[in-house]
């Protein structure tokens, strides 16, 4: 079934990048974008989008099994507004992000940034709900009849080091916590023990810790391979999870074309097996994200652009399972 959003959602525009890009001149600066997408989604956990009236997966299962495809239809928002102090090294922005697309997982961000003249660049993010919150099931385990749905709050902090002491290193740092208001993952099963049910809480810290390397094929091309450090420090055990990820960002830049590409495959190994399965949340996941933006003297400060992304995590647990997939295209206005 499609769900058409009639409100804007706010979905990131940044290109794959090689490092943070070069600062602009002193003064107010920045970009937004106006457009719209569509996608679907499989997830047992993600319900909806709070006020919006658009439903990410089906509220009511029969089996405990894979999740079945929705798909939506959105308009779409995304900014990056900032001042760029007399000293040209200083930027304060404001922007959304949109990185973990499996999670649906939206955020503010609030940044300042420091290019310093011999560490490299800097910049420090805080990551705030955007205020329409990603919604998940309180109980995502009942069977036979609705599910009801809860506030899922994800906020954190970021550091980006691009450029470490003038090398082509760069070292990313995530901290996010995720709140989950209502939760009652297993209450609709009897036989689980109160001890079993803790198991199979969601809330709990995520810390992603990233190395990478940009390196430069000729003036147009460029790669920047990277590998991570990922802990999902759920409170419920059988919910946690830790591992690595390793990705490959590929930029190509023209006066009249930037094309960015990302390819990211994710290991995780589960912590305490799931009381209702029997088994560890292992599972193997990867991602595709290209972006095109079209550049041309004929179009001035406008740019058109396409995306298109995909994500999945298959698990030990079929019921852990999930995937999503979005195409959109806008139109950016740079000032």
């Amino acid at each position: 079934m499609t769900r058409i959003l009639l409100l804007p959602l706010m979905a990131s525009i940044a290109l794959p990048a090689m490092a943070l890009p070069k600062l602009h001149e002193p003064g107010l600066h920045g970009l937004v974008n106006l457009g719209v997408m569509g996608g679907g989604m499989e997830s047992n956990f993600i319900a909806s989008i709070e006020n919006f009236g658009l439903d990410l997966s089906d509220n009511r299962i029969e089996t405990l099994d894979s999740p079945d495809a929705e798909d939506f239809i959105s308009s779409m928002f995304s900014f990056d507004i900032g001042w760029t102090f007399a000293n040209k090294k200083t930027r304060l922005s404001m922007g959304n992000d949109f990185t973990d697309i499996l999670e649906f997982d939206r955020s503010l961000r609030l940044s300042l940034r420091h290019d310093f003249d011999q560490l490299g660049q800097l910049r420090v993010d805080a990551l705030r709900p955007v205020g329409f919150e990603t919604q998940v099931y309180r109980d995502p385990y009942l069977t036979g009849e609705k599910r009801e749905d809860t506030n899922q709050d994800v906020s954190g902090f970021r550091v980006v080091w691009d450029g470490i002491a003038q090398s082509p290193f760069g070292v990313h740092a995530t901290l996010k916590q995720r709140k989950i208001s209502d939760e009652q993952s297993g209450k609709s099963i009897d036989s689980l023990t109160p001890e079993e049910r803790r198991l199979l809480e969601r809330e709990g810290d995520l810390t992603v810790l990233e190395l990478n390397y940009r390196y430069a094929l000729n003036e147009q091309n460029g790669l920047r391979p990277s590998i991570s450090y990922v802990d999902k420090a759920s409170d419920g055990g059988a919910m946690a999870q830790e591992g690595y990820a390793v990705a490959l960002d590929h930029v190509y830049s023209s006066r009249t074309l930037e094309w960015g590409t990302k390819v990211v495959y994710t290991r995780l190994s589960g912590d305490e097996r799931n009381p209702i399965f029997n088994e560890t949340h292992n599972s193997d996941g990867w991602a595709l994200s290209s972006l095109l933006i079209f550049r041309g003297d004929f179009l001035g400060k406008w740019s058109p652009n396409l995306r298109f992304s995909y994500a999945e995590l298959d698990s030990d647990i079929d019921f852990n399972d999930s995937s999503i997939w979005m195409l959109s295209a806008g139109v950016a206005r740079r000032f």
